[in-house]
């Protein structure tokens, strides 16, 4: 009788025991099914996120105030900067409002910039480029190497060529020309070469204008070279942006103005 009533005291308290473990699972299985649902929809709500607005560069905003806060007076005037009636045709030379918004996203100065290059304020110019402008840190690069900095000014042109700058190129190019110390006609050509594989297709013409009389064996080297310099620079941005900077194509001439004009 004794070990009846013991083994039926067991019993109760196994089953007592089972009890309080499938609450307590139960309750487990719900708070683990709460937090999925929270975090379904914390993910659910990304898809609701309104995209982000398209920025507005300093530059835009500094046109909008001397011209009227419109888009329309805003291209115009990026158009006007970079138009030039009286200058040769180059790759400094816009002909449409897709090729000087181009240009402006790749670092290009205005014919006026150019021009009046050894008026601009230095100290702004300098703090523009420290900021990350790329019109600023192509020009003030230049200028650098004009003054005889050369070290200084080609660390400005090569960060700005990291950046996305394709005008960098070109100043590149001028360092590599004489009267410029160390100077290398086939690298200059390359780093000309360097801007046509950036996107800027009437690198080419100025190119095959401003380096002409190399033989095939020559134009095979500066070829080899640009495509060493590419690539180079596309591994050290996807090294230090994660992703490099998209080449988007120079927008083409329009229909009934030549290149050469």
């Amino acid at each position: 009788m004794t070990r009846w009533i013991s083994i039926c005291f067991v019993a109760i308290i196994i089953a007592f025991a089972a009890w309080v473990w499938h609450g307590s699972a139960v309750e487990s299985v719900e708070s683990l099914d709460v937090a999925a649902r929270k975090t379904t929809t914390i993910t659910d709500t990304s898809s609701v996120i309104k995209p982000t607005p398209a920025k507005i560069t300093p530059q835009k905003r500094e046109w909008a105030a001397e011209n009227g806060d419109s888009t329309r007076s805003i291209v115009h005037n990026i158009v006007a900067s970079y138009e030039c009636s009286d200058c040769e045709d180059s790759p400094f030379v816009a002909h449409s409002p897709g090729e000087a918004a181009w240009m402006q996203s790749r670092g290009f100065p205005t014919h006026e910039q150019l021009e009046h290059m050894d008026s601009l304020d230095q100290a702004k110019l300098r703090a523009a480029a420290d900021q990350g402008n790329l019109v600023a840190m192509g020009l003030y690069g230049e200028i650098l190497l004009k003054q005889g900095q050369r070290n200084d000014g080609i660390n400005y042109l090569f960060k700005a060529l990291d950046k996305g700058s394709v005008y960098a190129a070109y100043g590149l190019s001028e360092s590599k020309m004489p009267p410029q110390p160390f100077a290398d006609k086939y690298a200059a050509a390359s780093y000309i070469r360097l801007a046509y594989l950036l996107g800027d297709s009437r690198a080419s013409d100025y190119l095959y204008k401003h380096f002409a009389g190399y033989d095939n064996g020559e134009w095979e080297m500066i070829d080899r070279d640009a495509s060493m310099y590419f690539r180079r620079l596309r591994e050290a941005q996807a090294k230090k942006f994660g992703t490099p900077p998209p080449i988007l194509p120079r927008p083409p001439t329009p229909e009934g103005q030549s290149s050469d004009q």
